[in-house]
């Protein structure tokens, strides 16, 4: 056989050899409870986005003293969202919440409101602002804005 043939079939069979090894280490597929959970998360940062979408709203109705806000978060408690606005006092050891705007009867609806005086967070809040903080300082995507969430783990 001449050395140009031996080369080429040399080629060939390590080809199909370097293919069939990246087969072999193909990923297994997620499971069907892996998907739910992946489906269930999409579904909830969905609300979630319109939650805060719909809560921006209506506190920016409010017309906001500025400084007031640097962040939100939202929960779902009792199967309504509820979104405090808010910043970091001076130490950085407690989120001040100084608008909260809770969901009304549909996902759209939601009742603002400015706060006497602001409620001090040591606990969710606080620690899901943080992470927020954190999270987008971190992130290194396009120049462009980005909503960014805090999501309960799922069990």
């Amino acid at each position: 056989m001449p050395q140009k043939h031996i080369y080429k079939l040399a080629c060939t069979v390590l080809f199909v050899l370097c293919f069939h090894s990246a087969l072999s280490q193909e990923k297994p597929r997620a499971t069907d409870d892996q998907l739910a959970e992946i489906s269930e998360r999409g579904r909830l940062l969905a609300e979630y986005d319109g939650a805060v979408w719909h809560a921006s709203d209506a506190v920016v109705a409010l017309k906001p003293v500025e400084g007031s806000v640097s962040r939100y978060v939202a929960r779902k408690e009792g199967g309504k969202w509820v979104v405090a606005f808010g910043v970091f006092n001076e130490k950085r050891d407690k989120f001040l919440i100084n608008y909260e705007a809770v969901q009304g009867d549909s996902p759209t609806q939601f009742h603002a409101r400015k706060l006497d005086s602001s409620r001090e967070d040591t606990g969710f809040y606080l620690f899901a602002a943080r992470a927020l903080e954190t999270a987008i300082g971190d992130f290194k995507g396009e120049q462009r804005p980005y909503n960014a969430a805090v999501l309960p783990g799922i069990d």
